[in-house]
C-alpha cells in the first residue's frame, strides 16, 4: 500500500506501534503500582489493563472493516496464470530471513525483560522497574521511525547491520554498567541502547525481508520467516536468559545472548542483496 520510496517509513510503523503500545502498557502500570497498595494489585489491580485492552476489540473490528484491500487483482488477472506458491523455490530467502529475524526478536524480547529483570535481578521497586517500559514504548517508536526513514533514503541493509553492530559491541558495557550502579538512571540508559538501536535495526527488517520475495509468494514467506523466528527465538528468549542467569550466576547473562544472536543476523544482513529504493520502484 505505500508509494513508490516510502515502503520503509511506512512498514517502520509495524515496529512503532508495538513501542506506542509498550509505552501505554507502562504508564497505565506505572500509575497503578502508585496510586495501589501491593495488596490491592494482587486482588485485582493486574485486572485493569486487561478491562482497558479489551476496548481495542471494537478498534479492530472497526479497523478491518473499514481498511482497504491491499491485493494488487488486476495485475495478476492480466498475468500469465501462476503456479502455487512453492517456498521450496525461495530456500535462500528464507534462510537469509530467519537469520535477520533471530537477532531483532531476541534483543526486543530481552529488552521487553528489562522490567522484570529489574524486579526480579536487581531488586529495583516495581514502579522503578516499570520505568523499563515506557523507556522500550518510547525509544521503539521513535527509533523505528527513524530507521524505516532512513532506510528509503539509505538503502534496508546499512540501516539492518550498523545499528546491530553497535548493540553487539554496547550491550554488555551497558549491562556491566547498570550491575556496578543500580539505579534508574542506569536502568533507563540500558533499556534505551537496546530499544533504541533495535528500533532502528527491526523497521527496515520488517521491509526487507518480504522484499527478499518476489510478489507471488511474499505473504507466504513473510509470514513463514517472521513465525519461525518469532517463535522459536523469541518465545523462548525470556525463559532462556532467566535461564543463562541462573546456570551461569551471571547477570549480565542477557547481553551475552543478545551477542550471540546479533551475531547470526549480522551473517544474514550481509549475505543478503540490496532490497531497497530501486526495488521498491520496481515492483
Amino acid at each position: 500500500m505505500a508509494p513508490p520510496g516510502k515502503r520503509g517509513l511506512y512498514g517502520s510503523w509495524q515496529l512503532a506501534s508495538q513501542g506506542l503500545a509498550a509505552l501505554t502498557a507502562g504508564l497505565i502500570g506505572v500509575s497503578l503500582t502508585l496510586v495501589l497498595s501491593a495488596e490491592q494489585m494482587l486482588v485485582w489491580g493486574w485486572r485493569v489493563p486487561f478491562l482497558l485492552g479489551s476496548v481495542l476489540i471494537f478498534v479492530a473490528i472497526y479497523m478491518r472493516r473499514h481498511m482497504p484491500e491491499s491485493l494488487d487483482t488486476t495485475r495478476a488477472a492480466a498475468a500469465q496464470p501462476v503456479a502455487a506458491p512453492r517456498l521450496r523455490d525461495h530456500a535462500r530467502a528464507v534462510i537469509l530471513g530467519i537469520l535477520i529475524v533471530i537477532g531483532g526478536t531476541v534483543s526486543t524480547y530481552v529488552a521487553m525483560y528489562m522490567t522484570s529483570y529489574a524486579i526480579t535481578t536487581l531488586k529495583l521497586s516495581p514502579t522503578l522497574g516499570m520505568m523499563a517500559t515506557i523507556t522500550y514504548g518510547l525509544l521503539t517508536l521513535l527509533g523505528a521511525l527513524l530507521g524505516g526513514w532512513l532506510s528509503d533514503r539509505y538503502g534496508r541493509k546499512p540501516l539492518i547491520l550498523w545499528p546491530r553492530v553497535a548493540l553487539l559491541v554496547l550491550t554488555y558495557p551497558a549491562f556491566m554498567l547498570l550491575l556496578e550502579h543500580t539505579n534508574l538512571g542506569t536502568l533507563a540508559l540500558t533499556t534505551l541502547v537496546l530499544a533504541s538501536l533495535t528500533a532502528m535495526s527491526g523497521a527496515p527488517s520488517i521491509v526487507a525481508i518480504p522484499e527478499l520475495f518476489p510478489s507471488h509468494v511474499r505473504a507466504l514467506g513473510l509470514s513463514v520467516v517472521y513465525a519461525v523466528g518469532v517463535a522459536i527465538f523469541g518465545g523462548s528468549a525470556q525463559f532462556a536468559v532467566t535461564w543463562f542467569i541462573e546456570v551461569t550466576g551471571n547477570p549480565a547473562a542477557p547481553a551475552l545472548y543478545v551477542i550471540v544472536t546479533s551475531l547470526a543476523t549480522i551473517v544474514g544482513v550481509l549475505l543478503m542483496p540490496e532490497t531497497g529504493q530501486d526495488k521498491a520502484l520496481a515492483d
